[in-house]
């Protein structure tokens, strides 16, 4: 933990440069799930070799302002990765169902003609 000790020191200038880093955005309309992580995953892995090469050069140490924007970059690629995928579950679930074996809109649930959505998610057996 010590490499990473100055991050704490530095918040003013770690959310100004969440502020101005732009990642590339992912498109949101993927056919599954699977989809969207593997491509995010993907293009993660592209990092490795870079983030191995900054520590080796020193990148990580105390008062290294590199290290502190390739991690910078990074929260801000997973938090929008998150928030992206956050969004497209909920603009997709209004047209899913839940239980079984007689399923059920998220629709039917919202306006109360579903009953306990509870035991529609758990069964009553």
């Amino acid at each position: 933990t010590a490499p990473l000790r100055g991050i704490d020191q530095r918040v003013d200038d770690t959310r100004e440069q969440m502020v101005n880093f732009e990642q590339k955005r992912i498109p949101p309309n993927y056919s599954s799930i699977d989809a969207r992580v593997g491509e995010y995953l993907s293009s993660s892995m592209g990092l490795v070799r870079p983030f191995y090469a900054l520590e080796k050069a020193g990148g990580f140490k105390e008062g290294d302002r590199r290290g502190v924007a390739f991690m910078t970059a990074r929260i801000a690629a997973g938090a929008e990765e998150l928030r992206d995928m956050i969004v497209d579950a909920w603009n997709a679930s209004d047209g899913m169902s839940i239980g079984y074996p007689i399923p059920v809109t998220a629709s039917e649930v919202e306006a109360g003609r579903a009953g306990d959505p509870y035991l529609l998610l758990r069964g009553n057996d």
